[in-house]
Protein backbone atom coordinates (compact mmCIF):
# COMPACT_ATOMS: atom_id res chain seq x y z
CA UNK A 1 0.00 0.00 0.00
CA UNK A 2 2.87 2.59 -1.03
CA UNK A 3 0.49 5.25 -2.49
CA UNK A 4 -0.37 5.88 1.84
CA UNK A 5 2.99 7.12 2.36
CA UNK A 6 2.60 10.36 -0.59
CA UNK A 7 1.85 12.83 1.83
CA UNK A 8 2.14 11.74 5.17
CA UNK A 9 5.93 11.86 6.11
CA UNK A 10 5.60 15.32 4.48
CA UNK A 11 2.32 16.59 6.41
CA UNK A 12 4.38 15.51 9.86
CA UNK A 13 6.98 18.62 8.80
CA UNK A 14 4.04 21.16 9.13
CA UNK A 15 4.12 23.94 11.41
CA UNK A 16 2.33 23.57 14.64
CA UNK A 17 -1.26 24.14 14.91
CA UNK A 18 -2.95 25.23 18.32
CA UNK A 19 -5.16 22.35 19.59
CA UNK A 20 -8.43 24.38 20.15
CA UNK A 21 -8.16 24.98 16.09
CA UNK A 22 -8.61 21.14 15.75
CA UNK A 23 -11.12 20.10 18.53
CA UNK A 24 -13.28 22.68 17.15
CA UNK A 25 -13.83 20.57 13.99
CA UNK A 26 -15.46 17.64 16.08
CA UNK A 27 -18.85 19.69 16.79
CA UNK A 28 -20.40 21.71 13.87
CA UNK A 29 -23.38 22.84 12.40
CA UNK A 30 -22.80 24.32 8.56
CA UNK A 31 -20.20 24.01 6.23
CA UNK A 32 -17.59 26.69 6.19
CA UNK A 33 -18.61 30.15 4.18
CA UNK A 34 -18.16 29.82 0.29
CA UNK A 35 -18.70 26.11 0.27
CA UNK A 36 -20.94 24.70 -2.49
CA UNK A 37 -23.77 22.55 -0.71
CA UNK A 38 -25.61 19.72 -0.83
CA UNK A 39 -27.52 17.96 1.39
CA UNK A 40 -30.57 15.64 2.67
CA UNK A 41 -32.59 14.58 5.57
CA UNK A 42 -31.08 11.27 6.61
CA UNK A 43 -32.86 9.08 9.09
CA UNK A 44 -34.48 12.47 10.41
CA UNK A 45 -31.33 14.58 10.64
CA UNK A 46 -29.70 16.65 7.87
CA UNK A 47 -26.37 15.41 6.26
CA UNK A 48 -24.70 17.94 4.50
CA UNK A 49 -21.79 17.80 2.45
CA UNK A 50 -19.27 20.75 1.55
CA UNK A 51 -16.75 21.33 -1.16
CA UNK A 52 -14.55 24.62 -1.15
CA UNK A 53 -13.81 25.64 -4.43
CA UNK A 54 -11.11 28.35 -3.56
CA UNK A 55 -9.02 26.85 -0.72
CA UNK A 56 -9.36 23.54 -2.13
CA UNK A 57 -10.04 23.69 -5.91
CA UNK A 58 -13.43 21.77 -5.44
CA UNK A 59 -12.34 18.98 -2.73
CA UNK A 60 -15.03 18.13 -0.22
CA UNK A 61 -14.10 19.60 3.48
CA UNK A 62 -17.17 19.48 5.09
CA UNK A 63 -19.54 16.22 5.88
CA UNK A 64 -21.98 17.46 8.59
CA UNK A 65 -24.69 14.81 10.10
CA UNK A 66 -25.99 15.15 13.76
CA UNK A 67 -23.70 18.20 14.45
CA UNK A 68 -20.72 16.11 14.19
CA UNK A 69 -18.02 16.90 11.35
CA UNK A 70 -16.43 14.43 9.52
CA UNK A 71 -13.81 15.61 8.11
CA UNK A 72 -10.45 16.71 9.28
CA UNK A 73 -9.84 20.12 6.97
CA UNK A 74 -6.91 21.92 8.37
CA UNK A 75 -4.42 21.59 5.79
CA UNK A 76 -4.13 20.95 1.90
CA UNK A 77 -4.22 17.04 1.57
CA UNK A 78 -6.10 16.08 4.90
CA UNK A 79 -9.91 16.63 3.32
CA UNK A 80 -12.04 13.54 1.68
CA UNK A 81 -10.12 14.30 -1.72
CA UNK A 82 -8.64 12.28 -4.58
CA UNK A 83 -5.57 11.80 -6.06
CA UNK A 84 -3.46 9.61 -8.18
CA UNK A 85 -0.20 7.69 -8.49
CA UNK A 86 1.70 6.88 -11.62
CA UNK A 87 5.05 4.75 -13.09
CA UNK A 88 5.69 3.75 -9.08
CA UNK A 89 6.71 7.27 -8.20
CA UNK A 90 5.69 7.65 -4.75
CA UNK A 91 4.91 11.15 -3.74
CA UNK A 92 6.76 12.51 -6.73
CA UNK A 93 4.40 12.09 -9.84
CA UNK A 94 0.95 11.91 -7.46
CA UNK A 95 -1.78 14.29 -9.01
CA UNK A 96 -3.61 15.65 -5.71
CA UNK A 97 -7.42 17.44 -5.59
CA UNK A 98 -6.69 20.00 -2.80
CA UNK A 99 -3.59 20.73 -4.15
CA UNK A 100 0.41 20.69 -3.43
CA UNK A 101 2.46 20.50 -0.48
CA UNK A 102 3.70 24.12 -1.15
CA UNK A 103 0.21 25.23 -0.50
CA UNK A 104 0.28 23.79 3.06
CA UNK A 105 -2.62 25.91 4.76
CA UNK A 106 -2.68 28.80 2.49
CA UNK A 107 -6.32 30.27 1.25
CA UNK A 108 -5.79 29.11 -2.59
CA UNK A 109 -4.64 25.78 -4.26
CA UNK A 110 -2.41 25.24 -6.49
CA UNK A 111 -5.14 22.71 -8.29
CA UNK A 112 -7.04 24.14 -10.99
CA UNK A 113 -11.03 24.21 -10.55
CA UNK A 114 -12.37 24.06 -14.02
CA UNK A 115 -16.07 24.11 -12.83
CA UNK A 116 -18.36 23.42 -9.73
CA UNK A 117 -22.11 22.99 -9.64
CA UNK A 118 -24.56 21.75 -7.16
CA UNK A 119 -27.57 21.51 -9.91
CA UNK A 120 -29.97 19.33 -8.80
CA UNK A 121 -28.32 18.32 -5.21
CA UNK A 122 -25.73 16.66 -6.92
CA UNK A 123 -22.12 17.99 -6.44
CA UNK A 124 -20.36 17.99 -9.84
CA UNK A 125 -16.61 19.40 -9.91
CA UNK A 126 -13.86 18.89 -12.59
CA UNK A 127 -10.25 19.70 -11.42
CA UNK A 128 -6.67 19.71 -13.28
CA UNK A 129 -4.66 18.19 -10.08
CA UNK A 130 -1.77 19.93 -9.40
CA UNK A 131 1.43 17.42 -8.39
CA UNK A 132 1.60 16.64 -4.41
CA UNK A 133 5.57 17.58 -5.13
CA UNK A 134 6.46 20.02 -7.66
CA UNK A 135 9.40 19.34 -9.77
CA UNK A 136 13.03 19.72 -8.28
CA UNK A 137 11.57 18.99 -4.41
CA UNK A 138 12.92 15.74 -2.97
CA UNK A 139 10.84 12.40 -2.32
CA UNK A 140 13.24 10.60 -0.26
CA UNK A 141 16.61 11.82 -0.94
CA UNK A 142 15.32 11.29 -4.91
CA UNK A 143 14.93 14.66 -6.68
CA UNK A 144 11.29 14.36 -8.47
CA UNK A 145 12.62 15.68 -11.91
CA UNK A 146 14.95 13.44 -11.81
CA UNK A 147 12.83 10.24 -11.51
CA UNK A 148 13.95 6.33 -10.59
CA UNK A 149 13.55 5.45 -13.85
CA UNK A 150 13.40 8.04 -16.75
CA UNK A 151 12.20 5.13 -19.29
CA UNK A 152 8.87 5.12 -17.43
CA UNK A 153 8.23 8.61 -16.39
CA UNK A 154 6.23 10.55 -18.57
CA UNK A 155 7.48 13.74 -20.02
CA UNK A 156 5.51 16.43 -18.59
CA UNK A 157 6.34 16.39 -14.84
CA UNK A 158 7.83 20.45 -16.06
CA UNK A 159 4.97 22.37 -14.05
CA UNK A 160 2.94 22.19 -10.79
CA UNK A 161 -0.26 21.47 -12.62
CA UNK A 162 -0.62 17.67 -14.05
CA UNK A 163 -3.47 17.80 -16.34
CA UNK A 164 -4.65 14.81 -15.06
CA UNK A 165 -8.43 16.08 -15.24
CA UNK A 166 -10.22 14.99 -12.12
CA UNK A 167 -14.82 14.49 -12.51
CA UNK A 168 -16.24 13.80 -9.47
CA UNK A 169 -19.74 13.65 -8.86
CA UNK A 170 -20.99 13.09 -5.21
CA UNK A 171 -24.94 12.02 -4.24
CA UNK A 172 -26.74 11.50 -1.09
CA UNK A 173 -28.60 8.51 -1.20
CA UNK A 174 -26.86 5.78 -3.49
CA UNK A 175 -29.76 2.93 -4.53
CA UNK A 176 -32.12 4.15 -2.53
CA UNK A 177 -29.98 3.64 0.24
CA UNK A 178 -30.21 7.52 2.58
CA UNK A 179 -27.21 7.47 4.27
CA UNK A 180 -24.97 5.72 1.25
CA UNK A 181 -23.24 8.74 -0.19
CA UNK A 182 -22.07 8.05 -3.80
CA UNK A 183 -18.47 9.33 -4.96
CA UNK A 184 -18.10 8.61 -8.56
CA UNK A 185 -14.32 9.99 -10.18
CA UNK A 186 -13.23 9.67 -13.35
CA UNK A 187 -9.60 10.80 -14.33
CA UNK A 188 -8.67 11.55 -17.97
CA UNK A 189 -4.69 10.57 -18.04
CA UNK A 190 -2.84 12.47 -20.65
CA UNK A 191 -0.23 9.93 -20.79
CA UNK A 192 0.69 6.28 -21.05
CA UNK A 193 1.59 5.48 -16.86
CA UNK A 194 2.17 1.69 -15.83
CA UNK A 195 1.36 1.37 -13.32
CA UNK A 196 -1.67 3.47 -12.23
CA UNK A 197 -3.48 3.66 -8.79
CA UNK A 198 -6.94 6.45 -8.26
CA UNK A 199 -7.65 6.47 -4.75
CA UNK A 200 -9.97 8.25 -2.61
CA UNK A 201 -9.02 9.44 0.95
CA UNK A 202 -11.08 10.20 4.19
CA UNK A 203 -9.01 12.32 6.60
CA UNK A 204 -11.36 12.32 9.84
CA UNK A 205 -10.91 14.36 13.48
CA UNK A 206 -8.92 12.94 16.38
CA UNK A 207 -12.59 11.43 17.82
CA UNK A 208 -12.17 9.01 14.81
CA UNK A 209 -9.87 6.59 16.59
CA UNK A 210 -11.49 3.20 15.95
CA UNK A 211 -10.83 1.07 12.90
CA UNK A 212 -12.57 -2.21 12.14
CA UNK A 213 -13.07 -4.42 9.23
CA UNK A 214 -16.38 -5.83 7.79
CA UNK A 215 -17.95 -8.27 5.34
CA UNK A 216 -20.93 -8.13 3.71
CA UNK A 217 -20.62 -11.55 2.71
CA UNK A 218 -20.50 -12.84 5.96
CA UNK A 219 -21.38 -10.40 8.36
CA UNK A 220 -18.31 -10.59 10.05
CA UNK A 221 -17.00 -7.36 11.96
CA UNK A 222 -13.45 -7.44 13.06
CA UNK A 223 -11.81 -5.32 15.16
CA UNK A 224 -8.59 -3.27 13.69
CA UNK A 225 -4.90 -2.06 15.73
CA UNK A 226 -4.48 1.45 15.85
CA UNK A 227 -1.87 2.06 13.08
CA UNK A 228 -0.06 4.82 12.63
CA UNK A 229 1.36 6.59 9.40
CA UNK A 230 1.89 4.75 6.61
CA UNK A 231 -1.24 2.48 7.94
CA UNK A 232 -2.32 -0.57 7.00
CA UNK A 233 -4.32 -2.39 3.82
CA UNK A 234 -7.25 -4.39 3.61
CA UNK A 235 -9.33 -6.12 0.98
CA UNK A 236 -12.52 -5.91 3.30
CA UNK A 237 -14.54 -2.85 3.57
CA UNK A 238 -13.58 0.10 6.16
CA UNK A 239 -15.63 1.49 9.13
CA UNK A 240 -14.04 4.09 11.22
CA UNK A 241 -15.68 5.42 13.80
CA UNK A 242 -15.38 7.58 17.55
CA UNK A 243 -15.46 5.39 20.79
CA UNK A 244 -19.00 4.63 21.21
CA UNK A 245 -19.65 3.59 17.55
CA UNK A 246 -22.35 6.23 17.83
CA UNK A 247 -20.74 8.49 14.77
CA UNK A 248 -19.05 6.76 12.02
CA UNK A 249 -18.28 6.35 7.82
CA UNK A 250 -18.18 2.27 6.21
CA UNK A 251 -16.50 3.24 2.42
CA UNK A 252 -17.11 0.21 0.35
CA UNK A 253 -15.76 -0.09 -3.26
CA UNK A 254 -17.99 -0.05 -6.45
CA UNK A 255 -14.87 -0.91 -8.53
CA UNK A 256 -13.29 -4.01 -6.74
CA UNK A 257 -10.58 -2.24 -5.60
CA UNK A 258 -8.35 -2.30 -2.12
CA UNK A 259 -8.86 0.00 0.99
CA UNK A 260 -6.31 1.04 3.84
CA UNK A 261 -6.73 2.27 7.10
CA UNK A 262 -4.48 4.11 10.25
CA UNK A 263 -5.01 6.09 13.28
CA UNK A 264 -1.90 8.93 12.25
CA UNK A 265 -0.48 12.19 13.55
CA UNK A 266 -1.80 14.78 12.38
CA UNK A 267 0.00 17.76 10.24
CA UNK A 268 -0.61 19.83 13.57
CA UNK A 269 1.67 17.43 16.60
CA UNK A 270 3.22 14.09 16.30
CA UNK A 271 1.01 14.10 19.73
CA UNK A 272 -2.57 14.46 17.89
CA UNK A 273 -3.72 11.48 16.28
CA UNK A 274 -6.89 11.83 13.63
CA UNK A 275 -8.34 8.83 11.43
CA UNK A 276 -7.44 7.78 7.73
CA UNK A 277 -8.97 5.82 5.49
CA UNK A 278 -9.04 4.99 1.68
CA UNK A 279 -10.39 3.31 -1.24
CA UNK A 280 -8.42 2.75 -4.25
CA UNK A 281 -7.73 1.09 -7.31
CA UNK A 282 -4.76 0.08 -9.17
CA UNK A 283 -4.43 -0.91 -12.92
CA UNK A 284 -1.41 -2.21 -14.58
CA UNK A 285 -1.52 0.42 -17.46
CA UNK A 286 -3.22 3.25 -18.59
CA UNK A 287 -3.39 4.78 -22.21
CA UNK A 288 -2.76 8.26 -22.92
CA UNK A 289 -6.02 9.95 -23.70
CA UNK A 290 -8.33 7.15 -21.28
CA UNK A 291 -10.33 8.34 -18.81
CA UNK A 292 -10.60 5.67 -15.41
CA UNK A 293 -13.25 5.63 -13.21
CA UNK A 294 -13.04 4.69 -9.40
CA UNK A 295 -16.39 4.64 -7.37
CA UNK A 296 -16.80 4.35 -3.47
CA UNK A 297 -19.90 4.84 -1.64
CA UNK A 298 -19.60 6.13 2.26
CA UNK A 299 -21.90 5.40 4.59
CA UNK A 300 -22.56 8.15 7.92
CA UNK A 301 -23.94 7.37 11.01
CA UNK A 302 -23.38 4.94 14.20
CA UNK A 303 -21.61 1.62 13.27
CA UNK A 304 -24.75 -0.60 12.94
CA UNK A 305 -26.36 2.25 10.54
CA UNK A 306 -23.31 1.87 8.22
CA UNK A 307 -23.27 -2.03 8.61
CA UNK A 308 -26.65 -1.86 7.50
CA UNK A 309 -26.06 0.52 4.36
CA UNK A 310 -23.02 -1.94 3.72
CA UNK A 311 -25.42 -4.76 3.82
CA UNK A 312 -27.85 -3.37 1.86
CA UNK A 313 -25.74 -2.06 -1.20
CA UNK A 314 -24.65 -5.66 -1.26
CA UNK A 315 -27.46 -7.55 -1.22
CA UNK A 316 -27.01 -8.91 1.88
CA UNK A 317 -29.86 -7.45 4.01
CA UNK A 318 -31.23 -9.67 6.75
CA UNK A 319 -29.68 -13.05 5.82
CA UNK A 320 -28.27 -13.24 9.51
CA UNK A 321 -27.95 -11.69 12.14
CA UNK A 322 -24.16 -11.05 13.76
CA UNK A 323 -23.69 -11.47 17.48
CA UNK A 324 -21.00 -8.92 18.86
CA UNK A 325 -18.81 -9.64 21.50
CA UNK A 326 -17.37 -7.40 24.32
CA UNK A 327 -14.95 -8.98 26.49
CA UNK A 328 -13.77 -6.83 29.60
CA UNK A 329 -11.70 -9.44 32.09
CA UNK A 330 -13.25 -11.53 33.28
CA UNK A 331 -16.78 -10.63 31.62
CA UNK A 332 -18.45 -11.21 28.31
CA UNK A 333 -21.21 -9.36 26.72
CA UNK A 334 -22.83 -10.59 23.50
CA UNK A 335 -25.08 -8.13 21.64
CA UNK A 336 -26.72 -7.33 17.94
CA UNK A 337 -25.75 -3.94 18.00
CA UNK A 338 -21.95 -2.72 17.91
CA UNK A 339 -22.64 1.01 18.91
CA UNK A 340 -24.41 -0.41 22.21
CA UNK A 341 -21.74 -2.67 23.18
CA UNK A 342 -19.30 -0.24 22.46
CA UNK A 343 -21.44 2.66 24.76
CA UNK A 344 -21.35 0.23 27.71
CA UNK A 345 -18.25 -1.69 27.13
CA UNK A 346 -15.35 0.57 24.66
CA UNK A 347 -14.16 -0.40 21.66
CA UNK A 348 -11.06 -1.31 22.90
CA UNK A 349 -12.92 -4.82 24.42
CA UNK A 350 -14.66 -5.76 21.18
CA UNK A 351 -13.48 -9.22 20.49
CA UNK A 352 -15.32 -9.45 16.84
CA UNK A 353 -18.31 -11.87 15.82
CA UNK A 354 -18.75 -14.87 17.99
CA UNK A 355 -21.60 -16.13 16.16
CA UNK A 356 -24.71 -15.70 13.71
CA UNK A 357 -28.61 -15.96 14.24
CA UNK A 358 -31.60 -15.86 12.03
CA UNK A 359 -33.08 -12.68 12.01
CA UNK A 360 -36.93 -14.51 11.71
CA UNK A 361 -38.14 -17.70 13.26
CA UNK A 362 -39.90 -20.02 11.51
CA UNK A 363 -42.62 -22.63 13.27
CA UNK A 364 -41.24 -26.11 14.08
CA UNK A 365 -37.96 -25.13 12.35
CA UNK A 366 -36.32 -22.44 14.46
CA UNK A 367 -35.72 -21.85 18.28
CA UNK A 368 -36.04 -18.53 19.63
CA UNK A 369 -32.47 -17.22 21.66
CA UNK A 370 -32.55 -15.08 24.74
CA UNK A 371 -30.37 -12.45 26.17
CA UNK A 372 -29.70 -12.89 29.88
CA UNK A 373 -28.36 -11.98 32.43
CA UNK A 374 -27.96 -13.59 35.94
CA UNK A 375 -29.51 -11.93 39.10
CA UNK A 376 -27.94 -10.10 41.34
CA UNK A 377 -24.76 -9.55 39.35
CA UNK A 378 -24.42 -6.44 36.73
CA UNK A 379 -22.42 -8.15 34.05
CA UNK A 380 -22.77 -11.85 33.98
CA UNK A 381 -24.56 -12.03 30.53
CA UNK A 382 -25.51 -15.35 28.98
CA UNK A 383 -27.51 -16.67 26.45
CA UNK A 384 -30.76 -19.33 26.45
CA UNK A 385 -33.55 -20.76 24.48
CA UNK A 386 -35.92 -20.20 27.42
CA UNK A 387 -38.21 -17.60 26.99
CA UNK A 388 -37.53 -16.93 30.94
CA UNK A 389 -34.05 -17.16 30.94
CA UNK A 390 -34.38 -19.61 33.56
CA UNK A 391 -36.00 -17.25 35.69
CA UNK A 392 -32.77 -14.74 35.41
CA UNK A 393 -33.51 -10.94 33.77
CA UNK A 394 -34.59 -11.47 30.11
CA UNK A 395 -32.55 -8.33 28.54
CA UNK A 396 -34.27 -9.26 24.88
CA UNK A 397 -34.50 -11.20 22.15
CA UNK A 398 -31.20 -11.95 20.44
CA UNK A 399 -32.63 -14.29 17.05
CA UNK A 400 -33.60 -17.84 16.51
CA UNK A 401 -30.73 -20.78 15.86
CA UNK A 402 -32.02 -24.73 14.49
CA UNK A 403 -32.61 -26.46 17.38
CA UNK A 404 -31.21 -30.33 15.22
CA UNK A 405 -28.28 -29.99 13.18
CA UNK A 406 -28.31 -29.85 9.27
CA UNK A 407 -26.17 -28.08 6.23
CA UNK A 408 -24.84 -25.11 7.11
CA UNK A 409 -25.08 -25.04 10.71
CA UNK A 410 -22.81 -25.57 13.32
CA UNK A 411 -23.38 -26.36 17.52
CA UNK A 412 -23.67 -23.06 19.52
CA UNK A 413 -22.27 -24.19 23.29
CA UNK A 414 -22.76 -22.53 26.47
CA UNK A 415 -19.77 -22.89 29.23
CA UNK A 416 -20.09 -21.77 33.03
CA UNK A 417 -16.89 -20.87 35.07
CA UNK A 418 -18.56 -21.62 38.69
CA UNK A 419 -15.77 -19.50 40.41
CA UNK A 420 -16.37 -16.38 38.49
CA UNK A 421 -20.02 -16.81 37.77
CA UNK A 422 -19.67 -15.90 33.97
CA UNK A 423 -20.79 -17.32 31.14
CA UNK A 424 -19.23 -18.10 27.78
CA UNK A 425 -21.19 -18.65 24.42
CA UNK A 426 -19.20 -19.97 21.40
CA UNK A 427 -19.12 -22.06 18.16
CA UNK A 428 -15.77 -23.22 19.39
CA UNK A 429 -15.49 -26.05 21.83
CA UNK A 430 -12.02 -25.96 21.85
CA UNK A 431 -11.92 -22.28 23.14
CA UNK A 432 -14.58 -22.88 25.97
CA UNK A 433 -12.70 -26.39 27.04
CA UNK A 434 -9.21 -24.11 27.00
CA UNK A 435 -10.33 -21.24 28.73
CA UNK A 436 -9.42 -21.67 32.10
CA UNK A 437 -12.15 -22.54 34.97
CA UNK A 438 -15.18 -23.00 32.23
CA UNK A 439 -16.58 -26.23 31.97
CA UNK A 440 -19.22 -27.12 29.48
CA UNK A 441 -22.86 -26.41 29.98
CA UNK A 442 -25.13 -27.27 27.55
CA UNK A 443 -25.78 -26.78 23.45
CA UNK A 444 -28.14 -23.62 22.70
CA UNK A 445 -28.80 -24.90 19.10
CA UNK A 446 -27.01 -24.73 15.72
CA UNK A 447 -25.72 -21.47 14.45
CA UNK A 448 -25.84 -20.43 10.69
CA UNK A 449 -22.27 -20.87 9.24
CA UNK A 450 -21.45 -17.56 6.81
Amino acid sequence: MSHLLRRLKLLSALPFMMASSIASQADAQSAPAGDVTISATVNGSTLQIGANPNTYAGTIDSVIFRGVQYVYSNYHGTQFSADALFNNEGQCYNPTEPGSFNDLNKSTSSSILESISNANNVLNTSTNMAFWLAPGQSNGGQECDKPYDTSTVATDYSTIVSNVILNKTVSIGTNGIPNLISVQTDYYVPNTYSPASFIFNGYMPTAFSNSLSYNPQNKTLTPLPQVPAPGAGSTLPIITSTSDGASATGVISGSGGSYAYGYIASPASSSVKIGFWNCGLTIGSVQAGSTNNVNCEIAFGTVDEDIAALNQYSGTSDVTTPIYRFRKAPYLFWTTSYTQGATLWGAQNFNGTAYHVNPYGVSNSTTALYSCLRKNSTADYFASISSTCEGQTVKGLLGYVSPGPGTGLTPLYRFYNSSLGIHLITTSYTEGTSDSGFTFDVVLGYSPIE
